[in-house]
């Protein structure tokens, strides 16, 4: 395992994307569970076989709006990763978001995908993110089908000054382009649930050559 700087791996422009859009993805001294003392079980190879289309870390361009200080729409750079855990029916999850005019980190987060028995039965899907604003989320959701991904906040807690307001309600879908490219968007909504909704992140990525 290695620790790196929270800006390091920034998206270049020089960085280099697989023309074919086809990627693989392993886990270095994992690969039988012998390193883990633990053996592979087939129930959790079966589970993620459903969601392998996210594996991977992910790169391109993407349009959000901030709604803090005030709502300004802004286009941004992205790397976003999605690692398998072994022998779990989950994946670690990682989000870098840079705002192309300044370059500034525009938001950043990390969680964890469960699926299947681990999040409550077949086909399910939960998410846990922490955020680099000072807010946490879980969300729970399904997979609607073998490219796509949708998921809903059920639970949303803060740090008592945070940079941003608090949302009541946040809203992610995930799927895989005919082209092979991973599109998503996430909508929040700040305030009741009836506030007003705004589409924070939408993007287009495809996956990096490593």
């Amino acid at each position: 395992v290695r620790m790196v700087d929270i800006n390091e791996g920034r998206p270049h422009k020089s960085r280099r994307l697989l023309k074919n859009h086809e990627f693989h993805y392993s886990l270095e001294g994992a690969d039988d569970g012998s390193n883990l003392g633990c053996a592979r079980g087939p129930s959790e190879d079966v589970v993620l076989t459903r969601a392998k289309w996210l594996f991977g870390t992910w790169v391109g361009n993407g349009k959000g709006i901030s709604t803090c200080p005030a709502a300004e729409q802004y286009e941004f750079s992205e790397e976003t990763s999605f690692v398998p855990i072994h022998g779990r029916p989950a994946m670690m999850y990682t989000q870098r978001v840079w705002r192309t005019d300044c370059h500034e980190m525009a938001h950043c987060e990390t969680g964890i995908l469960r699926f299947g028995e681990l999040a409550g039965g077949p086909g399910n899907v939960q998410l846990t993110v922490s955020q680099l604003n000072g807010i946490a989320c879980i969300s729970e959701g399904r997979l609607e089908s073998d490219f796509a991904l949708e998921l809903r906040s059920s639970q949303i807690c803060a740090l008592p000054k945070t940079d941003a307001p608090t949302p009541s309600l946040i809203e992610r879908r995930y799927f895989l382009r005919a082209d092979g490219a991973l599109g998503y968007t996430v909508d929040v909504v700040v305030g009741t649930e009836a506030g007003r909704r705004v589409r924070a992140l939408e993007a287009t990525l495809l996956p990096a050559e490593p």
